[in-house]
């Protein structure tokens, strides 16, 4: 079973709508999150099949919140016989964040010299 997540930042990218077979289709797009950080992160999404179009009404530089699952799946090699996991974060809302609630601050408890390894 599949847990879902949820993850706020300022939309890089979205690549155009791949159709990969008769029945299946995906487009990819980038998310930077922690942009105030030292170490922002560039993640990469997937929207597959009827939710290929969410992104639409989104441009780059806009902040959106994504609802997303981390899919693997096993591979083993036809060329080396070497296996692997190929990992995929497989979005299923795109939206944009909802406000936090007046009054309500969010508590800063890291430690600016930790190091993110």
């Amino acid at each position: 079973m599949s847990e879902t997540l949820k993850t706020d930042g300022k939309l890089l990218g979205v690549n155009a709508v791949e159709q990969i077979t008769d029945k299946f289709k995906k487009r990819k797009f980038w998310v930077e999150t922690d942009s105030e950080s030292q170490w922002p992160q560039v993640i990469e999404f997937e929207l597959v099949q009827d939710k290929v179009d969410l992104i639409d009404k989104f441009k780059k530089g806009d902040v959106i919140s994504v609802g997303f699952n981390l899919r693997g799946r096993r591979y083993t090699s036809k060329k080396t016989g070497q296996e692997g996991v190929i990992n995929s974060l497989n979005a299923w809302f795109v939206d944009k964040p909802k406000p936090q609630a007046a009054g309500s601050v969010a508590s800063d408890t890291s430690d600016p010299n930790d190091l993110p390894f």
